[in-house]
């Protein structure tokens, strides 16, 4: 982002909760099944504009064996989410990355500073292990004015 770590300001809340029946459905789990929620945010420490903010969701079966993992106390955690799900023995097999846009509310424009008729993207991530289950859903928003999106697609020889 171009700025100095000493000029940021991050926050990460984690919260275990009762998914609603939409997040259920999302991560192909039971609704009585409860989630480990983690908000992080990124903030410019001299305007407190926001540049970064994202939640991610967990089913708490799949990782409640490793207590450091439902502790917001250990991020940021070196190698991220793939990182802490290899310590319960998942491996991330294959991401999907959905990417949508809309025009930000005026609470959301005025949070991430943005200029009028600047449009927010959302991005939706889907990490699935090697039994095709999802093991992470992460939601992001960007401001359009600022990001760069770059998609790289491999191609098998005919």
């Amino acid at each position: 982002m171009g700025s100095k770590i000493k000029d940021l300001s991050f926050s990460t809340r984690y919260e275990q909760i009762e998914p609603s029946p939409r997040l259920a459905a999302d991560l192909g789990i039971a609704e009585d099944i409860n989630v480990l929620r983690r908000t992080y945010e990124m903030r410019d420490r001299k305007d407190g504009r926001r540049l970064s903010w994202s939640v991610s969701y967990i089913p708490l079966p799949l990782i409640e064996s490793n207590a450091r993992l439902l502790d917001s106390a250990n991020e940021p955690w070196p190698g991220g989410t793939q990182h802490q799900l290899h310590t319960v023995g998942i491996e991330v097999m294959r991401i999907v990355d959905q990417v949508s846009a809309s025009m930000p509310t005026t609470a959301a424009a005025h949070e991430w500073r943005l200029d009028d008729g600047v449009p927010m993207l959302h991005v939706r991530r889907i990490s699935y292990d090697a039994d095709n289950r999802i093991v992470e859903l992460s939601d992001a928003d960007f401001p359009a004015d600022r990001t760069e999106l770059s998609f790289t697609t491999p191609l098998q020889k005919w």
